[in-house]
């Protein structure tokens, strides 16, 4: 499997977005990610494409204000989040219907892309979604609105290996992969740690809090939509995605038996998604 990786100029700054596969293949996966960035997915996303096939690409890229992208210095509400990729799909000359993919955060602009452009939308899948059918919590919502979003940026990083840790059943027998996704996101947001942390605090102040009634907005249209939860995510109550289920009639709804947030770091997991996903796709 060909994986590239580039960096794109566009209307707010630059892009950077890897493709695994061939671009111009019959079928394109768009995938929304999480709320930092994509890169310590990228080994499942390389994976994924390869079980799809030739006729496959798989495109991931990081959103504004994270990884490799720039900072465009603007509001970080959904009009910001949708244009980045519409205009990415545009400079890729990637124009037709699209198979979607959002995961944790990525699940509310994923629903909210093809709510708004439903015509680009082959079939949607929705891992996990952080945030999406209950909104943020309340203090990760004011503290920035309020002048402290400092105070919410250092409690992050001071709790982030017990945030890692915690979507395991055992952390001691991961130890190797949460220290390796540690350093990954302090070696990216070491590179400009100002960058990082206006767009994870102006995403909280910003983007809506209405995902919710995006979502529901989907049900009745004749569009394939694949859910996917751990049935013990702490960042995802199961709850949540059995609702959005009930709601979305026709929609596959599939459970694994773990609680990480980002399945496709963690066995049994990890593979489980892969096989629902070929699955679904093909």
């Amino acid at each position: 499997m060909r994986t590239a990786r580039s960096t794109v100029e566009l209307a707010h700054g630059d892009t950077a977005y890897t493709i695994h596969g061939q671009l111009g293949a019959p079928r394109s996966l768009l995938v929304f990610g999480g709320f930092h960035f994509p890169r310590n997915c990228d080994r499942f996303f390389a994976e994924l494409g390869g079980r799809l096939g030739a006729d496959f690409c798989v495109l991931t890229y990081d959103y504004y204000g994270r990884g490799d992208s720039a900072d465009p210095g603007q509001r970080y509400d959904e009009a910001l989040y949708l244009d980045q990729a519409t205009q990415l799909l545009a400079k890729l000359e990637l124009s037709g219907p699209l198979d979607l993919l959002g995961y944790s955060f990525g699940g509310n602009v994923v629903a909210r892309f093809a709510a708004a452009q439903p015509e680009r939308a082959r079939s949607l899948t929705i891992s996990g979604p952080f945030g999406a059918w209950a909104p943020f919590l309340a203090p990760a919502r004011l503290l920035p609105r309020i002048g402290l979003g400092w105070l919410l940026d250092r409690l992050y990083w001071r709790m982030l290996r017990g945030e890692l840790a915690r979507g395991f059943d055992d952390p001691t027998t991961h130890a190797a992969v949460i220290e390796h996704m540690l350093a990954v996101e302090l070696e990216i947001r070491g590179r400009d740690p100002g960058k990082l942390r206006r767009a994870i605090l102006g995403t909280f102040r910003h983007f809506p809090t209405d995902t919710r009634a995006k979502i529901e907005s989907l049900a009745g249209r004749e569009l394939p939509i694949l859910l996917v939860s751990g049935v013990r995510d702490s960042v995802c109550p199961i709850e949540h995605i059995r609702a959005m289920h009930a709601s979305l009639s026709g929609s596959r709804l599939v459970e694994l038996d773990a609680n990480h947030n980002d399945p496709w770091l963690v066995e049994p997991m990890r593979e489980q998604l892969l096989t629902a996903l070929v699955e679904f796709l093909r």
